[in-house]
């Protein structure tokens, strides 16, 4: 089985490969749980399934799927969690 990386890092991850600060990926992703969906810079966020405990997430660049995964609500309760991420060896090499 392979091991994952956390979802914290893998939003750094992505904050970087696309050229987005984490705080605005981080507000879209809190604004598409609430709202269904949001949009940050060039990235569209929706909000496809909630549970008590976490949310799906699919992340799209125009017509192209950047990424799709649950996040749990805890993280996204947090102020930006992605911040302590950013400096990880995974996130800095997209």
């Amino acid at each position: 089985m392979r091991n994952k990386a956390p979802i914290g890092e893998y939003l750094a991850f992505l904050s970087i490969k696309y050229d987005v600060d984490s705080d605005r990926l981080f507000y879209a992703l809190t604004s598409a749980w609430k709202n269904q969906e949001s949009t940050c810079e060039k990235l569209s966020v929706k909000c496809r399934k909630k549970t008590r405990d976490a949310a799906v997430f699919l992340i799209t660049n125009g017509s192209r799927v950047v990424a799709q995964f649950p996040i749990p609500t805890s993280f996204l309760e947090q102020t930006n969690p992605i911040k302590m991420f950013e400096n990880s060896p995974c996130s800095a090499d997209p």
